[in-house]
C-alpha cells in the first residue's frame, strides 16, 4: 500500500496519496507501534506527500517527530536520522525559515563530512543543500565557497554530464551573478554549453 501511495504521487495525484499514506501510517502504528522503523518511515512518506501538496506546516509537524524518534532510537548519528534532519531542514527553506534551516544543514553536513568523508555524494548533496540556503539568505561569500568545493568534488567523483554536477554549475552561476562576478558567469555558461554538446 505504500507502494501504492508513491504511485500516486509520481503520477500527480497527490490527493490520493495523501490518503493512502495517512492510511498506511495509521496501520502501521496499529500493527508495529509508534517506534517501528516502517511506521517511521510510512510517517516520512506522509510529509513528503504533504510538503508536494504544499502544507509545508504538517510536513514539518510529521517531520520533527520522525527526528525526535530516530534519534532516540538510532543515535543522532544513523544516516536515517540525518536524512530526517535534512528533510526538515528543507521544509524549514519552504516555510523561509532558512536561519533554522542553515542550523540544521550545518549539522547534517558536519556529521556526514565525518561519517561519510568530503568525496560521498551525500555529504556533497548536504553541502550543495547549505550553499543554497546561504544564497536565500544573500550570504553569497559564503554559498559560493561551499558550492566550488561541491563542484570541484562532483566533476571528479560524478563527471561533467552528472545532472548533480549541472545543477551545481547552475548555482553556482546564480551565486556569481549575486556577486556580479560576470567573468566567472561567462565562463561557466560556457561550460555548460559545451558540456551539453559533447
Amino acid at each position: 500500500m505504500s507502494n501504492l501511495a508513491r504511485t500516486y504521487s509520481e503520477l500527480g495525484d497527490l490527493d490520493k496519496a495523501k490518503e493512502l499514506g495517512a492510511t498506511v501510517l495509521e496501520k502501521q502504528t496499529k500493527l508495529l507501534g509508534q517506534d517501528h522503523p516502517k511506521t517511521l518511515d510510512a510517517m516520512g512518506n506522509l510529509a513528503v506527500t504533504h510538503s508536494e501538496l504544499g502544507d509545508f506546516e504538517k510536513a514539518k509537524e510529521l517531520e520533527v517527530t520522525v527526528l525526535e524518534k530516530r534519534t532516540k532510537l538510532l543515535g543522532k548519528d544513523h544516516p536515517d536520522t540525518l536524512m530526517a534532519m535534512g528533510n526538515l531542514a528543507g521544509t524549514h527553506s519552504e516555510l523561509r525559515d532558512f536561519e533554522k534551516a542553515k542550523e540544521l544543514e550545518v549539522t547534517v553536513l558536519e556529521k556526514r563530512t565525518a561519517l561519510l568523508g568530503q568525496d560521498h555524494p551525500d555529504t556533497l548533496m548536504a553541502m550543495g543543500n547549505l550553499a543554497t540556503t546561504c544564497f536565500k539568505l544573500a550570504d553569497f561569500e559564503q554559498a559560493k565557497q561551499l558550492e566550488v568545493t561541491v563542484l570541484e568534488k562532483q566533476r571528479k567523483v560524478l563527471g561533467d554530464q552528472h545532472p548533480d554536477t549541472i545543477l551545481t554549475i547552475r548555482n553556482l552561476i546564480s551565486t556569481y551573478r549575486g556577486l556580479d562576478e560576470l567573468t566567472e558567469v561567462a565562463e561557466l555558461e560556457q561550460l555548460v554549453r559545451q558540456i551539453q554538446m559533447s
